[in-house]
This record gives structure tokens, C-alpha cells and sequence, in this order.
């Protein structure tokens, strides 16, 4: 219920204080915006601030506490007790003239203190007798509200009670300052989201209609719906690597955003390599971009084929500065279709055997060549 900043005056230009075009007024400018900055009036009723407001009312034992926050010619009640309403009339308020002070107001008798003792909440219904207000600070020292309690007898509040009041004041702002910077993270995670986005889209955009990368966006977008495709923007000039979460994690890497181009060209195996992009054909075009290769995994060591779908990205000389595109695992593509390849085989050298003997060498030989491939890691 706090308050009202008094002169009353409200002008054209005018401020909470009333004043035009002085250093209080721009103060006054310099107070809103940074109530603003929080985002919390017309908010609705939450726990951690009524909890706030329930103690101050229990230690100080009066029957009304408010966390109250004063805007432009208004006030805003965030949590109350014993009021039952988020918002009174300005010009009635008492916590207008507490923001003037320090730290804290106490009135210990309000029909006693020229402030207050025409005030209609006084000398009318409810008949308010008794208010302390503790203010809420921002790290500006720019007060923005209070958090008071009110009584309908004179009384005081003792060191411990007025103590008590400030430290539930900073709490106050503990909370404001915790919901501000859940937003600002919350703005962050949403405008790299949208980068992400955009990102992609550049590489879908530079696809040319081949069928071959046709067909390579189908597997991308069916491999991506499975979160089992990665996909890279790779730097020609810096050679260096951004990854996605799921590239890391093909290649058996450490979750990182970005590498040097070296690491991965380090895990092709040797019988492989040329099929590698190097820095030279990158710089040059030439490097293959639609290849399978086999690796060595990072982590395990496991043998595994990898496709890799790639295209250069040229700026405005003409000249490739980006490779992107997206890698996945065709391991067990690549086993199914040796295993199939091997039954048929033997079907073929089944249908030529003329001996049980001749059977028995055919499905040897055909078999160890399936199980040394599958031993192998292919």
C-alpha cells in the first residue's frame, strides 16, 4: 500500500517527482527504465515473492505486508498480505515518499508525521496507523519499490525486526535480478537457434538439383529425423571445422563445437586416405565431394565407413572459402550388402558343384570370406 511522491503536481513532462528537465528528473527517467528492465509489473502472484511478504508480516507482527513496486504515477503491489488487491491508488501511497529515503522509512505514528497526517488512508478508512519500508535497490542504487509492512496501531520495530525487513529487501532483488537473467539466457539460446537455422538454410540453398544430391537430402533429412547425421561448415582458410553434437559423435570425438580439419583427416585409414580432402584440393576445387571412406573411430578404435556429402561455397571472387555438407555411418549398409552379395555367390557356386565335396569347399570358402569381412569391421 506504500505511497505517494508528493507534490501531486503531475504535469506535462512531469516524473514520479514531479520535476522538469533537472538532474532529479533524469534520475527519475533513469529509475523507470531500469524498473522496466525487470519486466515484473501486471505480472501475476508467484510463491517466492509471497513467501517473502508472509515473513515480513510474521517477524514484524503486523497485519499487512506489501513487496510493492512504483512506476510512473502508479504502483504495483507484486505480493501482499492482509490487503487482498494488487494495486491502490497512487496518490494515497505511502511508499512514494519512502523511495526518497536511504535505506529505510519508519513511521511509527502516522497522524503524528506531516507526510502523512492528511493522507485519506489515515484519516479515513482503514485508518493506517503504523508503516516501515525497507527499498529495493537495483546495482545502480536506483530505487524501484519497497518491501513494507503497515499496522493500524503506532508501534515500532525493534534493531532485529528492521534488520530482518532490509535483508528480505535484497532477497527482493535477488529474485528480480535471477528472472532477468533467466530471460536474457532465454534470448540467447533463441537467436542461436535462429542462427542455427539460418545456417542451414545457406546449405540447402547452394544444392543444385542433381539427382545424386537429390537423393543425398532425402538420406539427410531421413538420417537427421533418426539423429543419426552429422553435418560440418568447414573454414578453407583456417582450416578449421564447425561441427554439430551428432558429427562428434560418428567420428567418435569429444563433443566440441569446433576442430582442426587434420583431426579428422587423421582418421581415415591409410588404404582410404586418398579419397581425404587435403588443404591444397580444398583451396583448389579439386577435392572429391561426394566420397565413402573408412575411419578409425576416435574414442574405440572400431573400424566404420562413412559417406560424406560435401559442397564449396565461393564468395564473390569466385573463390572457395567454405565446405559444408554432412557425414553419417554406412556400416551396416555397407555389411548387409556384402552378406547379401555372399548368399548369392554361393548360390551361383552351388548350382555348379557336382560332389558333396565340391558343396562343402564352396560354402567354406564363400562363408570365411562373409565372417573375415564381418571379423574385419569392413
Amino acid at each position: 500500500m506504500p505511497f505517494v511522491i508528493s507534490d501531486r503536481a503531475a504535469g506535462q513532462g512531469r516524473g514520479v517527482l514531479g520535476i522538469v528537465d533537472s538532474p532529479a528528473h533524469t534520475r527519475e527517467q533513469r529509475r523507470l527504465a531500469a524498473l522496466d528492465s525487470y519486466k515484473i509489473l501486471d505480472t501475476p502472484r508467484e510463491k517466492d515473492f509471497d513467501d517473502i511478504a508472509a515473513l515480513a508480516s510474521q517477524i514484524c507482527g503486523t497485519p499487512i505486508a506489501v513487496i510493492n513496486l512504483v512506476g510512473d504515477r502508479r504502483q504495483f503491489f507484486k505480493a501482499e498480505v492482509g490487503l487482498g488487491v494488487r494495486e491502490t491508488p497512487f496518490d494515497s501511497s505511502f511508499c512514494a515518499k519512502a523511495i526518497l529515503e536511504e535505506d529505510l522509512l519508519v513511521v511509527p505514528d502516522a497522524r503524528l508525521d506531516h507526510r502523512f497526517e492528511t493522507n485519506p488512508l489515515v484519516t479515513g478508512a482503514p485508518h493506517l496507523r503504523f508503516y516501515a519500508g525497507a527499498i529495493l535497490k537495483t546495482g545502480d542504487d536506483l530505487p524501484i519499490g519497497t518491501i513494507c509492512v503497515l499496522d493500524y496501531q503506532p508501534r515500532e520495530l525493534d534493531d532485529l525486526q528492521k534488520q530482518t525487513l532490509l535483508v528480505l529487501a535484497r532477497q527482493v532483488m535477488v529474485q528480480l535480478e535471477l528472472r532477468r537473467e533467466l530471460r536474457r539466457k532465454a534470448r540467447e539460446a533463441e537467436a542461436h537457434r535462429r542462427l542455427g537455422e539460418r545456417r542451414l538454410a545457406r546449405a540447402v540453398a547452394m544444392e543444385d538439383a542433381s539427382s545424386r544430391l537429390r537423393q543425398m537430402e532425402e538420406r539427410s533429412r531421413d538420417a537427421q529425423s533418426a539423429g543419426r547425421v552429422g553435418t560440418f561448415e568447414l573454414d578453407i582458410a583456417a582450416d578449421s571445422l564447425t561441427v554439430s553434437e551428432e558429427f562428434c559423435r560418428v567420428f567418435g570425438l569429444p563433443v566440441q563445437p569446433s576442430y582442426p580439419a587434420s583431426v579428422l583427416e587423421n582418421l581415415v585409414i591409410a588404404e582410404d586416405r586418398r579419397m581425404r580432402s587435403s588443404p591444397e584440393s580444398r583451396r583448389s576445387g579439386s577435392a572429391p565431394l561426394d566420397v565413402d571412406y573408412r575411419i578409425r573411430r576416435a574414442d574405440d578404435g572400431a573400424l566404420r565407413w562413412i559417406s560424406r556429402r560435401a559442397r564449396f561455397v565461393q564468395n564473390d571472387a569466385g573463390v572457395n572459402t567454405r565446405m559444408v555438407g554432412v557425414a553419417f555411418d554406412t556400416t551396416d549398409a555397407k555389411l548387409k550388402n556384402v552378406r547379401i552379395a555372399a548368399l548369392l555367390t554361393l548360390g551361383d557356386r552351388l548350382r555348379d558343384a557336382d560332389t558333396r565335396a565340391d558343396i562343402g569347399r564352396a560354402a567354406g570358402e564363400i562363408l570365411a570370406e562373409g565372417l573375415g569381412v564381418a571379423r574385419a569391421g569392413y
